[in-house]
């Protein structure tokens, strides 16, 4: 074999290799120290759109409770963590009467939270809620 052959050979499996690193990942691992237990969170995007009027907001409790606004009503409900698995119990929010624009977005946050299925910490330091609709908070 030449020895450009073996160089071309050598820089292709550099290349694989380096494709195949494991990077520091963004979700969390099971024992990592960040723990969203006692966290408060400002929503800044809503399936890619940023909440007009009053902010939705979430705290996560110690206790497993998730309550905050919709930017209109209160919520409350439950949420449960494994590693990088995040998941919410439906969420009971207040009947208060809210403008359509408002209250649209109101629908689509408490939807988007049920459907949840995983979360990570951005390189920015934000809340990424995983699912259908990918929420994004930053903390408040």
């Amino acid at each position: 074999m030449r020895l450009a052959e073996r160089l071309a050979i050598a820089l292709a499996v550099a290349l694989v290799g380096a494709c195949n690193t494991v990077w520091p990942t963004l979700a969390p691992r099971s024992g990592e120290p960040f723990a969203l237990a006692g966290t408060t969170w400002r929503l800044v995007s809503l399936g890619g759109v940023t909440p007009a009027g009053q902010i939705p907001t979430l705290q996560l409790g110690a206790d497993g409770s998730a309550t905050g606004s919709t930017g209109c009503n209160s919520f409350n409900g439950r949420y449960s963590i494994d590693g990088a698995t995040l998941v919410f119990s439906p969420l009971a929010t207040t009947k208060r009467g809210c403008e359509p624009a408002i209250a649209s977005q109101e629908t689509a946050f408490v939807a988007a939270m049920t459907d949840i299925t995983g979360w990570t910490i951005g390189a920015d330091g934000r809340l990424v809620l995983a699912g259908p609709t990918e929420l994004v908070f930053e903390r408040a």
